[in-house]
């Protein structure tokens, strides 16, 4: 029995899903259509391409520490060389447009993509329980900087200030949904009809806001809104597919 269990932990281990890294890597490609799509429109498509390179950097770097750490790609210096890269790249394209004041060069969700890209990279070797939750707290302080940043964009009259107010809503929707819906599985709440409705409410917001966003803008606009939103619910209906309450804890010592 202990040889069977052994077995199936080492399959899981060999065939990581990543499907966070993914959808960053899809978010990533497409900002470069949305870019041009607002080059056509006259506006600046610089931040768009700068986010979608921090996007894609940071997934391939975290793919690739994961896949060291379960042995599937080689430990070697140039794999990690390359993936200093990659985390130099996150904090080149935010840090020094924002100390020299170059506006037109920073898109209000470009710290939040290097934050959030960076903690992953650190967290992609451990172990975390499932209540931990630690993907869905840094959505939910994402999401209130996106909404600070925004709040704070209105009073100069920037642009991105109303795309970066929808994608903090939108982020702190996602993450309050999807963090009941988990406590829920695993018992740590009741399940209530007055939760699941909750819940729903939650999710409507992800379709509206975007959606609203969409039809001010007459067009694609900024593709960050519309990723949170797919993203987050993509997370809340695969809450459940890791908690097992009836398989036993094999990862404790003995």
């Amino acid at each position: 029995m202990e040889t069977q269990t052994s077995v199936k932990t080492v399959k899981s281990k060999r065939r990581p899903l990543m499907i966070v890294s993914m959808l960053a890597l899809i978010f990533g490609v497409s900002s470069f259509p949305a870019a041009l799509a607002r080059a056509s429109q006259g506006q600046n498509p610089v931040p768009t391409i700068v986010v979608g390179l921090s996007a894609i950097s940071g997934a391939v770097a975290y793919r690739s520490r994961k896949r060291r750490l379960l042995g599937l790609r080689p430990d070697t210096s140039g794999r990690v060389v390359f993936e200093i890269a990659c985390l130099t790249w996150l904090l080149l394209a935010w840090l020094p447009p924002a100390l020299l004041l170059l506006d037109w060069l920073v898109d209000p969700i470009q710290p939040i993509v290097s934050v959030w890209a960076l903690a992953a990279y650190s967290c992609a070797g451990m172990r975390i329980r499932p209540d931990r939750m630690i993907g869905s707290t840094l959505a939910l302080i994402c999401g209130v900087g996106s909404l600070l940043v925004g709040l704070a964009g209105l009073a100069s009259e920037d642009e991105g200030a109303v795309t970066a107010i929808v994608l903090g809503l939108t982020a702190i929707s996602g993450a309050v949904a999807y963090r009941s819906r988990k406590r829920r599985l695993l018992g740590l709440r009741p399940d209530t009809q007055e939760r699941v409705i909750f819940e729903i409410a939650c999710l409507a917001c992800l379709a509206l806001l975007p959606m609203g966003l969409l039809a001010g803008e007459g067009g694609w606009g900024d593709p960050g809104p519309h990723f949170v939103s797919v993203w987050a619910l993509a997370a809340y209906f695969c809450a459940g597919l890791r908690i097992h309450p009836d398989t036993p804890d094999t990862s404790e010592r003995q």
